[in-house]
């Protein structure tokens, strides 16, 4: 926000002259005439000769604090007030002294004096405002300064300050809007006032006014670095990635010292896949600025995505020597430590950060989300975390009861999606048949993108929508606002806790019925969601009703999967060359419990010249190379026989799938993207069930492709069913041939059947939301 300080009225009355004080016009000629100096000191001697001229008190005040002596001018007012205390104005005059020295709360008590004695003092309102926002009371000072603005509506100095304060502190950018456009009646040509607006109609999800207003403040002062930074988070947000790193690139170039513009730029590259250019711009912003914490966490953000990870860690490590209170730093060392299976640290620093900000819905998030991975802890923890977010987040913000949304003439209901993940992610493969099959005729479609990435599977997923909603940059508040004004029936949650989540819109119940589903393999904790849409595999029909906050909703059909188009032939079994069975595992590495390293050192054991393959972040280093040997060292293995590789993108990935004889699922949060994309290169997946939190994903899929064989019910049995694969390599090698046709005709790729089932649903929660018949509103009937 451009001019954060706020314009403040230092004017004091000039007093009124009085016949027999030849002293005035002497004093107005020497102030005319820039001899300020010379003023203070004819009025010290004239009040050495009548100290009772109270007059003369107050202009000699005004003349010191003019001269930055408020200390003084505050004395002189203090010895009127006990000559005469019922002095117009002296109250006013007091105050604007005690805001001069900061101190907020006096002033407020004697301009709110004054208030009591003159209710038409514009400029005692005026600057009890800037008291009151200075002293943290927001509610009244914004109250004062519309009274100010009521006395006198031209007043452009006010409508500003009121529109910071709004936009700031109230966190209400529609009121704010209006104050900034009553400024630019009277002054058009102000780039603060323009580049405000333009963040007041950002938040307000007016994208096309606030681009406009941006570009317009940035035409009349190009190095406004509010502006800059605020259009190129705009752009950011937009997916217009190039325009965003552009404009913040101008920026720097007029301001090449600008912190934010350095921040800015550097996360958008990050955003845009150069994490090698944003650690080029961080570092040298850093050595620029060494003692800025945010950039210090950024540049550890850019450093993680190239899985830099010590050098990621010492610079989190660095922001929160800076900032020992730094919630996110310290959650980001729980994700780097999660990320390297480092349980006990990452559960510490996610702990510290939630400690530090308990309300941050985020960061809770990830908590829950590490929670759910690594089993450290038993499910009645997990269950009693993920109710606690509940708690915490619906406490602060209370619901009435809303008025249903009626629907349209045409009967249809409104259907809103929400996810970070509308982009080139894991969800798109189980959600793209949703959209692209639902029927047109009975639900309207809406999409709400609440993350920071979109690239061209964005572009194809808004091909099958008729309403398309970024919503990633605005505040929750607003946010649901916008659900509630597209007069959504059900919204439907894709993320759960994952990333970028939007839970804090559920909690504000913008439409009457909600629902998760695909994203997350758990309770999201939120009583405002009423539904989970599952499966019988996924979540058996009794085994974990009572650990989910929703209510669980069984669909006829599996979750349907969009197979990739061109992924390789799944080839021969890899083990026929000669080269011993080929273990692997492509989970993320936060899933690998000691637990589960503990049961495949017992299978490598078991089976002579066989290895396992693991997909790690820095996998392609020493460093971790060593560090996933060290795991398994403890149980007899050696370090040779366990390879790791780096993260890679999706062609890369099913080439070396390719290379792998058998897949070894972690427990007790399987895979669920990775065990049918793994399926689907032909590679047998064995898996372990469980009653605990997201045990049940990879037995659905393996359910799913007619494999529950595959799926154990002991840790013994899992060891057994491994080694049991790799006695007889024809019948693995059939195995293999025979799992990508059978995972074809299986009930995942039954893409129209699942999505019927889910419409099927839908229809029955929407049954008693009024619908519009010859101008009257009904209800179906029900039965």
């Amino acid at each position: 926000m451009a001019d954060g300080n706020w314009l403040q009225s230092d004017r004091m009355n000039s007093g009124s002259s009085t016949q027999g004080q030849n002293w005035q016009s002497v004093v107005e000629g020497l102030i005319g005439a820039g001899r300020v100096v010379e003023a203070a000191r004819f009025m010290e001697s004239h009040l050495s000769a009548s100290p009772g001229d109270v007059e003369a008190l107050r202009q000699l005040a005004r003349i010191q604090l003019h001269l930055g002596a408020p200390h003084q001018a505050l004395a002189r007012l203090w010895a009127a007030a006990e000559l005469r205390p019922d002095v117009p104005s002296l109250d006013y005059e007091i105050g604007v002294v005690h805001l001069a020295l900061g101190q907020w709360d006096q002033a407020a008590h004697h301009l709110q004096r004054e208030i009591d004695r003159q209710p038409t003092h514009a400029d005692a309102f005026f600057n009890l405002g800037w008291a009151l926002g200075r002293a943290g009371r927001s509610e009244a000072a914004a109250a004062a300064l519309a009274e100010a603005v009521r006395l006198r509506p031209d007043w452009i100095q006010a409508w500003y300050n009121l529109g910071n304060l709004l936009l700031g502190a109230l966190k209400r950018p529609a009121a704010a809007a209006d104050a900034y456009g009553h400024v630019l009646a009277g002054m058009p040509n102000s780039p603060e006032a323009l580049c405000n607006l333009g963040l007041a109609c950002w938040e307000l999800g007016r994208d096309g006014e606030a681009e406009g207003h941006l570009r317009a403040a940035l035409a009349l002062k190009p190095d406004m670095t509010a502006a800059v930074s605020t259009l190129g988070n705009l752009l950011t947000a937009s997916g217009r990635m190039a325009e965003a790193i552009g404009t913040f690139q101008a920026g720097l170039a007029l301001c090449p010292d600008d912190v934010s513009l350095a921040l800015n730029l550097g996360v958008a590259l990050g955003s845009d896949g150069r994490a090698s250019e944003a650690v080029d711009i961080l570092t040298a912003a850093t050595r620029a600025h060494p003692s800025c914490a945010d950039l210090w966490n950024a540049l550890g953000r850019a450093l993680l995505s190239l899985e830099r990870v010590e050098v990621a860690r010492s610079a989190f490590e660095t922001a929160l020597r800076l900032k020992p209170d730094f919630a996110h730093a310290c959650n980001n060392l729980g994700n780097l430590d999660s990320s390297l299976r480092r349980e006990r640290e990452a559960l510490e620093h996610y702990r510290r950060a939630h400690a530090m900000a308990p309300t941050d819905s985020r960061i809770q998030s990830n908590l829950l989300f590490f929670l759910t991975n690594m089993g450290i802890v038993d499910k009645a923890e997990v269950v009693a975390e993920h109710r606690r977010f509940g708690e915490i987040q619906e406490a602060a913000v209370p619901v009435d009861a809303a008025l249903l949304p009626v629907r349209p003439a045409d009967g249809r209901l409104r259907i809103g999606y929400v996810s970070p993940d509308f982009c080139d992610h894991a969800v798109t493969f189980w959600f793209e048949a949703i959209l692209e099959h639902h029927d047109a005729t009975a639900f309207e479609l809406f999409c709400y993108a609440c993350g920071p990435r979109a690239d061209a599977v964005t572009d194809r997923l808004k091909g099958y929508v008729p309403h398309w909603r970024q919503i990633g940059h605005l505040s929750w508040d607003v946010a649901a606002d916008v659900i509630r004004r597209d007069g959504i029936h059900i919204l439907v949650d894709l993320a759960g806790h994952s990333a970028w989540n939007a839970l804090p819109v559920f909690v504000r119940k913008p439409a009457p019925i909600q629902a998760t589903m695909i994203g997350y393999p758990f309770t999201t904790g939120l009583t405002r969601i009423d539904y989970r849409v599952t499966d019988i595999h996924t979540d058996p029909p009794g085994l974990t009703d009572d650990d989910y906050t929703e209510t669980l909703v069984r669909l006829d059909y599996a979750p349907t999967f969009r197979l990739p188009r061109h992924a390789p032939d799944p080839g021969p079994l890899p083990a026929l060359s000669g080269g011993g069975i080929r273990f692997g595992s492509f989970n993320k590495p936060q899933k690998i419990t000691e637990e589960v390293v503990a049961a495949w050192a017992r299978v490598l054991n078991a089976v002579p010249d066989s290895s396992l393959l693991l997909v790690l972040p820095g996998g392609d280093t020493p460093s971790v190379q060593d560090m996933a040997g060290s795991w398994f060292l403890g149980h007899g293995v050696e370090k040779r026989r366990i390879e790791t590789v780096g993260t890679c993108q999706l062609d890369q990935f099913l080439d070396l799938v390719r290379r792998v004889d058998i897949a070894l699922d972690p427990f007790p949060y399987g895979g669920g993207t990775t065990t049918v994309l793994t399926l689907w290169m032909g590679v047998p997946v064995v898996a372990l069930r469980g009653s605990g939190p997201a045990s049940g994903v990879s037995t659905g899929m393996l359910g799913a492709a007619e494999r529950l064989d595959l799926a154990t019910e002991t840790v013994e049995r899992y060891v057994e069913m491994a080694v049991g694969l790799t006695t007889d390599l024809k019948a693995l090698s059939q195995l293999r041939a025979a799992l990508r046709p059978r995972i074809a005709r299986s009930v995942i790729s039954q893409e129209m059947g699942y999505v019927r089932s889910l419409e099927a649903a839908f229809y029955d929660w929407g049954r008693l939301i009024p619908y519009e018949r010859n101008g009257a509103e009904c209800a179906e009937s029900v039965d």
